[in-house]
């Protein structure tokens, strides 16, 4: 079976996931409440957390990569890599060096997933491998981010799609992707009319 997912190319949609459905906030809240809460424990009990995390399944891995690209920035000039998890592939017709903090970007303090797929030959980094790469390569952020509403988080999304600079203009199913991670369980969960 490992052989068979090694040559195969998998397409994986990569938003930040279910985690809203499980607490009535916006996926974007959540991450944001968990990094500032991570960043007031200080840097040695971040990474024990991190680390444990790592070690569950489903949900908590993925978001703490995601996490790990909040609470690190680059060494000088070094490079900060994306985790090594496929080929990502970006909303707008947008590439790598236009999101140094892919798969996220932060814009006025708030991450916003800006991957929707990924193709993967072969097998991902782990959580516990990108997490060493960033203890190793990388400084700890000493940007503070602060929790914000989930109406605070609405407008900064939907400010993020009218100013930022795309390759095209966003597609439907885009604009979904990135409205859906600023809606809270309520708002994702309510009929359409």
């Amino acid at each position: 079976m490992k052989e068979a997912i090694s040559v195969a190319i998998l397409l994986i949609l990569y938003g930040f996931g279910s985690v809203a459905a499980e607490t009535n906030k916006s996926e974007i809240a959540n991450i944001l409440s968990d990094v500032v809460s991570l960043q007031g424990l200080g840097q040695e009990k971040t990474v024990d957390e991190l680390r444990k995390r790592c070690a569950q399944k489903g949900r908590a891995k993925i978001d703490t990569m995601k996490i790990c690209r909040l609470l690190f920035k680059r060494r000088g000039h070094a490079i900060f890599r994306p985790p090594l998890i496929g080929q990502m592939h970006f909303v707008g017709d947008t590439d790598y060096e236009d999101w140094p903090l892919s798969p996220i970007a932060v814009y006025e303090g708030v991450p916003i997933s800006v991957v929707n797929g990924l193709s993967l030959f072969g097998f991902p980094e782990s959580e516990e491998e990108y997490l060493d790469y960033c203890l190793k390569n990388c400084e700890w952020n000493d940007f503070r981010f602060t929790k914000k509403s989930d109406e605070q988080i609405r407008g900064t999304v939907e400010k993020f799609m009218t100013e930022s600079e795309w390759n095209r203009p966003l597609h439907e199913i885009e604009r979904e992707f990135l409205i859906q991670q600023a809606a809270n369980s309520e708002q994702i969960m309510a009929p359409k009319p």
